[in-house]
């Protein structure tokens, strides 16, 4: 038996409900330094929140959860977070967290010697053409040798990029490859080249005619000296570069910085 409404203790109907607190806002971001453009990806720590208002400290913001930031001036930027939800805000400051440097200094180097070389005929020098190619297809293969004097490059590589602008192109815009320095220009024949002298450096796909094709050769440039490479392909379509010798040449354009 239970007891009526009329009753000292009358039926009750307890209803529990969810208590909502405040978000705890928390935030983290890679990279933290490096030189203008330099593009952050911005990583939301925060528990509970629903709603995110970054401050990227250079007057621009998002509310995004994660967002990714590019600072285009070089300076020390403080970043913070106000985590939201229903029942209040939180916020996380992170004073100096991002560090721009100076755009690293380019230059840019032409070729001072290039050639093809033919296997059809391994004893013939290409060394005035001003068409370079590239070709692989036993008994029919075509090679391509760049030098580069870099003497007079300072500074600790940043990045190194080689192109090349294509005449008529390919489904594969070829292969580089370092080696020595052991071939002249006007002498460098398809039986005298010289091998690979180490692994590959970089591959790119198709290049279209009339464009520029760019290879990232970074781990192939040290910093001042001589540098030499091969650029093979693995299609039989052949892949046509201007050369030296005229309009539109081989450019390796690197960036430094700090020695």
């Amino acid at each position: 038996q239970y007891s009526s409404r009329e009753g000292a203790d009358p039926p009750e109907l307890v209803v529990t409900t969810g208590v909502s607190v405040p978000p705890t806002a928390g935030l983290a971001a890679t990279p933290l330094s490096g030189p203008a453009p330099l593009a952050v990806s911005f990583t939301d720590l925060s528990v509970g929140a629903s709603s995110w208002g970054w401050d990227f400290g250079d007057g621009t913001g998002s509310s995004a959860q994660h967002p990714v930031h590019v600072y285009t001036q070089p300076g020390t930027y403080s970043v913070s977070l106000v985590a939201s939800n229903a029942s209040g805000s939180a916020t996380a400051e992170r004073p100096g967290l991002i560090t721009v440097s100076a755009p690293a200094p380019v230059r840019t180097f032409l070729p001072v010697a290039d050639a093809r070389v033919n296997e059809a005929s391994p004893s013939s020098n290409a060394g005035t053409a001003t068409v370079l190619r590239i070709r692989e297809e036993a008994g029919a293969s075509y090679h391509t040798n760049l030098r580069f004097d870099l003497s007079s490059l300072s500074g600790s590589v940043v990045s190194a990029k080689l192109r090349l602008f294509s005449t008529d192109g390919s489904d594969v815009a070829g292969r580089v490859f370092p080696t020595s320095g052991a071939w002249s220009e006007t002498s460098v024949t398809w039986n005298n080249k010289p091998a690979p002298s180490g692994p590959l450096v970089t591959s790119v796909g198709t290049v279209a005619t009339g464009a520029w094709a760019e290879f990232d050769v970074t781990s192939a440039v040290s910093g001042a000296g001589t540098l030499n490479l091969v650029l093979q392909s693995s299609s039989s379509n052949s892949c046509y570069y201007s050369s030296r010798g005229r309009t539109d040449p081989p450019q390796l354009i690197v960036a430094t910085g700090s020695p």
